[in-house]
């Protein structure tokens, strides 16, 4: 499965040995006996693959804390941290607009205490708006490890709607749209070519407070997936919540109520050792009432296309085009070009440049981003 998800076949070696257990044993094949006095032969066990070690800004929202978690600090607690900065340069119907910050720093804990049963913790602090801190995943994870393709996972965490794969800093439409995170209980299987999950959410209070989330992964040829997902209610996600937030008048409780919208989602992911291709779409099966997002009814959807070569390992280049309506503020038509380079395992530094095209006679749009990030 894709490197988003939880255990993978590549993977697979490496969590075992990340939780202090030896992988179950590799029979050799013995050749039948040579003649007397011939020397004997063995075919040895295929090399244990090894993850990409590399710091790179291709990381979704659900695969950063696997990629940090990995220094044994204690017996069988591991920990990671990432700093991002970057410097953007903007223009906009005669416009212009630049800056350069500190991004975030995340951090992120997985404690092991048996074999089979997985802590998982990620926080992160916004350094360049007020967001401040942000508890971004405490779970706990009964199974998903080699031997036991079956799991239950019960906490804060990202559900399981949405890839959102993507190599610019700047995160796809599709990730404005559909990305959800509150308390859950997921239940799941996974092998190397399938992987089902249900999840249910526990909002704040009334009628609506209760949404459920689905995902089935499959791959149908090595090194691709493909899948679909759907969920009960679109308005969990960051940005829609924002969005209702702001198109909401001053008075609390004059505004609608922000009624159950569900939706949609299909990807696919083919990762290959020198190049990838991505796509992504997701749509609302429902209309958001008027007043909602904006002041007439919206059905939004999005949909994100991301092709990348590497002309040497550590230099990646990549394309992006995507398409989006019904969502406030973020372009109906963008593309661009990315350009990143790794220096091992703790630094990388990207540079991107996106063109997006509004609707309703707003300028376009022009942004260029440099960014770097340090790892540990």
């Amino acid at each position: 499965m894709n490197a988003s998800r939880r255990a993978s076949a590549v993977l697979g070696p490496a969590l075992f040995a990340l939780q202090g257990v030896a992988p179950p044993p590799v029979a050799a094949q013995v050749a039948p006996s040579p003649p007397e006095g011939g020397a004997s032969t063995a075919s040895p066990a295929p090399p244990l693959p090894k993850p990409d070690v590399r710091a790179t800004f291709f990381t979704s929202p659900s695969e950063l804390r696997d990629e940090l978690a990995v220094h044994e600090v204690l017996h069988r607690l591991y920990a990671g941290a990432e700093l991002e900065g970057a410097a953007s340069y903007e223009t906009q119907g005669g416009r212009t607009h630049h800056d350069a910050y500190l991004d975030s720093v995340v951090g992120a804990l997985r404690w092991v205490p048996v074999y089979g049963l997985t802590g998982a913790f990620e926080g992160s602090y916004d350094l360049h708006t007020a967001d401040g801190f942000t508890l971004d995943e405490l779970t706990m994870t009964l199974g998903a490890v080699p031997t036991e393709p079956w799991y239950v996972t019960v906490g804060r965490t990202n559900l399981p709607f949405g890839e959102f794969n993507s190599h610019f800093r700047e995160d796809p439409t599709t990730q404005v749209l559909g990305e959800i995170q509150g308390d859950q209980i997921a239940a799941g299987y996974e092998t190397d070519r399938l992987e089902v999950t249900f999840a249910v959410r526990q909002g704040k209070s009334g009628s609506q407070s209760v949404s459920w989330v689905g995902n089935i992964t499959f791959s149908p040829v090595k090194n691709m997936d493909a899948g679909v997902y759907w969920t009960s209610d679109l308005t969990k996600s960051f940005e829609i919540q924002k969005l209702i937030h702001d198109a909401q008048p001053a008075s609390p409780g004059t505004g609608p109520n922000a009624a159950p919208v569900g939706g949609v989602g299909t990807f696919m992911s083919l990762q290959k050792n020198r190049y990838s291709i991505d796509f992504e779409a997701i749509a609302a099966v429902d209309s958001f009432a008027a007043g909602l997002l904006s002041e007439s009814s919206q059905r939004p959807w999005a949909w994100n296309f991301e092709a990348t070569l590497r002309p040497r390992n550590p230099w990646e280049i990549g394309a992006r085009f995507e398409q989006s309506s019904g969502l406030p503020g973020s372009p109906e038509f963008q593309c661009g070009v990315e350009s990143s380079y790794s220096f091992g395992p703790h630094a990388a530094v990207s540079l991107e440049y996106l063109r997006g095209k509004f609707a309703n006679g707003v300028a376009d749009r022009d942004l260029v981003t440099a960014g770097f990030l340090l790892r540990w």
